[in-house]
């Protein structure tokens, strides 16, 4: 999800068609300048009754207020994990979606904004070998890929045997 207002500058400052995914559907603005919550909240509903997730994994930062809409709106969803940006929770994750992606055993849709994400991914080490994106260090936005491996993070903790998991990126 993103703003809508502002989706033409920010598609000729980042060099990328998003009115063409937008149009596409792999994209969802909303209206305003500021990504509306409630509608992330009720689309976040919708996508679960639909794939039903076994959990979500959400990065801390700005989650407060979502979680306040979704309880004004009275929506539950399956359980909600926060998910570090640190090395500890995202060394495995990292690893674990580098595993999947160099033995193709990761697959997605085709989404194009995906795609570009990971392509602009930079790997970030620290002295014990530890590894996770770097959004300093990478030359685009990278968000989804960031999503795609929390979503493998979390697969990789759930209990179903590993040939039955299936996981959902949702940006």
């Amino acid at each position: 999800w993103c703003p809508a207002d502002g989706l033409r500058a920010r598609e000729d400052s980042d060099r990328v068609p998003y009115t063409v995914w937008a149009k596409d559907g792999h994209i969802e603005p909303t209206p305003g300048r500021a990504t509306d919550k409630r509608r992330v909240a009720l689309r976040l509903a919708e996508l679960c009754a639909r794939f039903k997730p076994e959990a979500i994994a959400y990065d801390l930062w700005g989650m407060a207020e979502l979680q306040r809409v979704l309880l004004d709106e009275g929506i539950t969803l399956p359980p909600l994990r926060p998910w570090g940006q640190g090395f500890k929770t995202m060394s495995p994750s990292t690893k674990a979606f580098e595993e999947r992606v160099l033995n193709r055993r990761l697959k997605h849709s085709g989404n194009p904004l995906l795609t570009w994400a990971i392509s602009n991914v930079a790997i970030e080490r620290d002295a014990a070998g530890n590894t996770k994106p770097s959004k300093e260090r990478s030359r685009e936005r990278i968000d989804p890929a960031v999503a795609g491996i929390m979503a493998v993070g979390i697969a990789t903790q759930e209990p179903a045997p590993a040939a039955e998991r299936k996981f959902s990126i949702m940006f």
